[in-house]
């Protein structure tokens, strides 16, 4: 997943007790699987999940209404067991393009918290990005993409993941092929076609990859022939 610069609290994910009753040892779990230090979902994303693995009863809480989980509570049936609950988050397209984040906290024997994160940027894997933070809360709102091809080259590794149906890739530049299909949701590791550059001109170009409404730009630059 790419590298997400934020300034995040330092989180315990989970923690295990040992507790002496009547010198019979009971023990007791509350923690999230997979176990990360926050969870990361991208711009045009709207849905995800993490288990909480439990002997005990739980709340759930959220601290702002723009993410949603469920179920926000569960009860043991019997003492002792170990319960795999799976939670669903279910929250917008983030159109405004700045990065926002939230905690949700189950709160049972002891208190787990998690940071949510949504970014300002589409997932894409390669080309490499830079990133910057828009609105000086030193958060990264927004990813740019900036390529240099030989004058040589034939292809361009174009790797990107959408979390809904209908994602177009576009160029405004003929000696960039892209596919003219619309993409479905999920992980697409494209070849972009490159036709070289036989003039003694360098050229650019753009690539945009747009889903749920949400641009990301690719800005390809190819020198000129020797």
């Amino acid at each position: 997943m790419k590298h997400v610069s934020l300034i995040l609290s330092v989180v315990a994910a989970g923690v295990l007790t040992l507790t002496s009753c009547k010198s019979e040892f009971e023990q007791h779990m509350m923690q999230f699987a997979p176990m990360k230090p926050n969870m990361v979902t991208y711009a045009d994303q709207t849905s995800d999940t993490i288990h909480v693995l439990s002997t005990d009863a739980w709340k759930l809480t959220v601290d702002d209404s723009w993410l949603a989980v469920t179920p926000n509570e569960m009860t043991p049936k019997y003492k002792g067991a170990l319960y795999n609950t799976l939670l669903k988050f279910a929250f917008t397209a983030n159109t405004n393009r700045l990065t926002r984040q939230t905690y949700f906290h189950v709160k049972g024997g002891h208190t787990i918290n998690m940071p949510v994160v949504q970014v300002g940027w589409l997932n894409i894997s390669a080309p490499a990005a830079t990133y910057k933070d828009l609105n000086n809360d030193k958060v990264n709102d927004r990813a740019y993409y900036k390529v240099k091809l030989d004058a040589k080259a034939t292809a361009l590794p174009f790797y990107f993941t959408t979390y809904t149906d209908g994602a177009m890739v576009q160029t405004n530049a003929a000696w960039i092929q892209v596919p003219t299909a619309a993409q479905t949701a999920g992980y697409h590791p494209l070849s972009l076609t490159i036709t070289p550059n036989t003039t003694k001109f360098e050229r650019a170009g753009q690539i945009t990859l747009t889903s749920a409404g949400i641009t990301d730009t690719i800005e390809v630059v190819q020198a000129a022939a020797n």
